[in-house]
């Protein structure tokens, strides 16, 4: 017997997928919905978003649309964070951090072990 979705599942998945949120698969089996038919939705969609940049004749509809088969990982979550240790202390310091709080922080931590 064939399976009926919603509107509401249809749109949850296109855009969780398309926001990079999570990868087709795990969006499908979240809300419930055969994979096939998940990658079907998702190919109609882009379709969708092709024309309507077509109709408008605009090349930048299509060119803003986030890439769905990897997630787009900005540079300060790249950047493995430093341990620092001082009088005892461990400080995890992350891209970021307060310059002066750390010197501050730092020189407190030295001052009270000496």
């Amino acid at each position: 017997m064939r399976k009926h979705y919603t509107k509401a599942q249809r749109a949850e998945l296109i855009d969780l997928v398309t926001s990079g949120q999570t990868t087709t698969r795990r969006a499908a089996a979240r809300l419930g919905v055969a994979e096939s038919t998940a990658y079907y939705w998702l190919k109609r969609a882009r379709g969708s978003l092709a024309l309507a940049a077509r109709r408008t004749g605009s090349q930048c509809s299509v060119a803003k649309a986030r890439p769905t088969f990897a997630r787009l990982i900005s540079a300060a979550e790249m950047c493995p964070p430093i341990m620092l240790r001082a009088g005892g202390a461990v400080i995890e310091v992350r891209p970021g951090f307060d310059h002066a709080l750390l010197r501050d922080v730092v020189t407190a931590l030295v001052e009270r072990t000496s």
